[in-house]
């Protein structure tokens, strides 16, 4: 039976546990405010590269012989799978769903070329150890591209030039055909409830095939030829590409541990209330008691 002191002590924990986690969300609701503004400045610039793009690449890619890797992919190799998750918990399912993802990716690319070998490169601690101990069959965080490691993430996650050479890597690895796809699984940011987990594929190249239906737009004039701009614009294309997938992962990793906090705030409040009502009745039923044994000690003097 639970004493009075025993529910005074899961009270002063459970508020102790409300101070906590009520902080963490106003913690992470600054810290998704930075991020939000960051990535629609991102997304902003990602879309006007993406527009130029498609007009170098209708212009250029029948008459490119051969055409990028980055546009056409490899003919051998592993695809890759590159899963984008947070080095810290306590976000809800976020990297949960992350995984779900990432087997049923796995599960798709068999099946479809015929046991094609995947390669997993995991960004972020706590995927990178379940996914190494749930697929081990798969190459999770080869030795020639360890991304696990949490000072890697956190460099990637502010720094430009990280993710350039991030991008770098992969290239190396496609022109020298260890892999022959790029496949991206992170959160996206739709709101601040909710964070739909998504598989982008980089490589080969399939967005900007089709042509933009877009009367208004001027001519294009490129210098010097399009056969050498495409591929430098490919290669730009991939790291911003990159760039804004990682900002998503981080503003959907502050939202979900926004959300996450805000709900074990309430669920700490309410069971503070259960708890302060149960401490209450078990108060006034000792008091009664105490009285009833005073009365009748009374009565039988």
């Amino acid at each position: 039976m639970t004493t009075l002191k025993d529910l005074r002590v899961r009270i002063k924990s459970v508020k102790s546990t409300q101070k906590i986690t009520s902080a963490m969300k106003m913690v992470a609701t600054v810290k998704l405010r930075k991020a939000q503004e960051r990535l629609e400045s991102s997304r902003v610039y990602a879309y006007q590269f993406k527009r130029s793009l498609h007009h170098a690449l209708q212009k250029s890619v029948q008459d490119a012989d051969p055409l990028p890797l980055l546009f056409t992919g490899n003919n051998q190799g592993a695809s890759l799978i590159l899963a984008i998750a947070t080095d810290r918990g306590l976000c809800g399912g976020y990297n949960t769903t992350i995984t779900r993802e990432v087997k049923a990716l796995i599960n798709r690319i068999t099946r479809s070329t015929d046991g094609n070998p995947v390669m997993i490169a995991a960004i972020g601690r706590k995927i990178s150890a379940t996914l190494q101990r749930e697929c081990e069959a798969h190459r999770v965080n080869a030795t020639f591209f360890d991304l696990k490691t949490p000072t890697v993430f956190a460099q990637a996650m502010a720094d430009f030039k990280q993710i350039a050479s991030i991008a770098e890597e992969i290239t190396g690895l496609l022109e020298a055909g260890v892999i022959r796809s790029v496949h991206v699984v992170t959160g996206r940011l739709k709101s601040i409830i909710s964070q739909p987990i998504e598989v982008r594929q980089l490589v080969p190249l399939i967005e900007t095939v089709a042509a933009i239906d877009d009367p208004d737009s001027p001519y294009t004039i490129f210098e010097p030829k399009t056969q050498i701009l495409m591929k430098l614009m490919l290669m730009h294309n991939f790291v911003v590409q990159l760039e804004m997938l990682f900002l998503e992962n981080t503003a959907s990793e502050h939202a979900a541990r926004m959300t996450a906090m805000d709900n074990a705030t309430r669920n700490a409040r309410d069971m503070i209330q259960d708890l302060q009502l149960r401490y209450n009745q078990g108060r006034q039923a000792q008091i009664t008691n105490e009285l009833n044994e005073i009365i009748s000690g009374s009565s039988a003097v």
